[in-house]
């Protein structure tokens, strides 16, 4: 098949939520009964099926009769995706010429001998357990959990460094995803995000020996990041992480990318973020200060030359996730004075009036001496509020 024929096929995704692309009129809106019609046809792959065959599969339902069942086939024939063969009775099958199917190329692919680049595309098309999804026999998706299956072999037998993305691995076999101690549940640990083009496996080593038990998943360049922000809720799929400011593996493209990712977790997510960098600079030192509280960086570590720093990580680690008294000071402190400083610029902007300057003023202090000095609930509480009432980013992860 030439490639512009095999582009003018209608998609059809089963391995997750159903999606057609591109989203043919005829197909929008899809009733519930229709859309079983099509996962049957989709499961039956090449074989046909008949009316009373089709009807005998659905869900059980008393009025059902030959009539309804053609009438649910009717959108699928209106875009031209079904075949019918034969008369009385007429047989059905979908049509291998005017459609893809992922979990037909999930089949397919795992059985032709697939290299690494094969088995990350197959592992790609992987979006959620169908069976839990699609109402129709769970009997049915034997041979695609087969498939499912013969991947995660595959899978298994690649070094780490040719499996796909962790954010891939979680939808398909959540067991492969990152590293975790030995007998841990990893289902109950928090995950850190580690960004870093060069050193991701070395710094999440260390991250994984904090007293904090974590697993880590990684990103290892830019693109890898900006794939991962567009499957998966950041926000929540992570408590903390760590980012290399230096992403210059990628050619073309600016260095301090890891600053850009920083500002963008600051702006979309609440998760404590440290940066880490083999070379900050003197300008970097000078303003250290300025620098966490921009971007609400609860630490920046000096990897420093050959990573020679890089045990600084376990604690560093603790801060962000820790519970304890000293860690949650840390990122009330960092919260803080990132909300004090986005305010004062805002209001220099604003060209704020000198009271609402002194109330703002005052109530910071309250905070910051409770954060220093006071029971760490009552300083959670303050930080919170003053977060609040100044319109700064969110309370964060406290």
């Amino acid at each position: 098949m030439s490639d512009a024929a095999e582009e003018s096929r209608l998609a059809i995704n089963v391995l997750g939520e159903l999606e057609f692309v591109p989203n043919p009129p005829a197909l929008t809106g899809l009733k519930d009964r229709a859309r079983e019609v099509l996962i049957l046809l989709v499961l039956a792959m090449d074989a046909e099926r008949s009316a009373r065959e089709l009807s005998q599969k659905l869900r059980a339902d008393p009025e059902l009769d030959m009539s309804t069942v053609h009438h649910y086939l009717k959108p699928l024939r209106d875009a031209g995706i079904v075949r019918q063969r034969g008369t009385k009775p007429e047989r059905y099958s979908l049509d291998p010429g005017k459609v893809t199917v992922d979990a037909w190329q999930l089949i397919e692919g795992v059985t032709a001998d697939p290299t690494p680049d094969d088995i990350d595309r197959l592992a790609h098309l992987w979006r959620g357990d169908p069976e839990k999804v699609h109402p129709v026999d769970p009997r049915l998706w034997r041979r695609v959990q087969r498939a499912r299956d013969d991947l995660i072999r595959l899978i298994k037998e690649l070094p780490r460094a040719e499996r796909p993305r962790d954010a891939v691995l979680r939808r398909l076999a959540p067991e492969l995803v990152g590293a975790a101690p030995p007998g841990a549940r990893r289902a109950d640990l928090p995950c850190v995000l580690v960004i870093d083009d060069l050193h991701a496996e070395t710094v999440a080593h260390q991250a994984l020996a904090s007293s904090c038990e974590c697993r880590c998943e990684l990103i290892t360049s830019f693109r890898e990041w900006d794939e991962l922000r567009s499957e998966v809720d950041v926000g929540t799929e992570y408590q903390a992480a760590l980012v290399d400011l230096h992403l210059n593996n990628d050619p073309g493209l600016d260095d301090k990318l890891g600053l850009g990712i920083i500002a963008w977790l600051r702006d979309h997510t609440e998760i404590p973020v440290a940066a880490v960098s083999s070379a900050p600079g003197s300008g970097l030192d000078r303003e250290r200060a300025q620098l966490r509280a921009e971007y609400r960086l609860v630490e920046i570590v000096d990897k420093g030359r050959e990573n020679r720093y890089l045990n600084e990580i376990p604690d560093v680690v603790s801060l962000l996730l820790g519970r304890g008294e000293a860690s949650r000071r840390a990122r009330l402190e960092t919260w803080l004075m990132h909300a004090e400083r986005r305010w004062r610029r805002d209001a220099f902007e604003r060209r704020t009036c000198g009271e609402e300057l002194t109330r703002m003023s005052k109530e910071y202090q309250a905070a910051d001496m409770a954060v220093r000095h006071g029971a760490v609930d009552e300083a959670e509480v303050l930080v919170k509020a003053f977060c609040r009432t100044w319109k700064t980013d969110g309370d964060g992860v406290l």
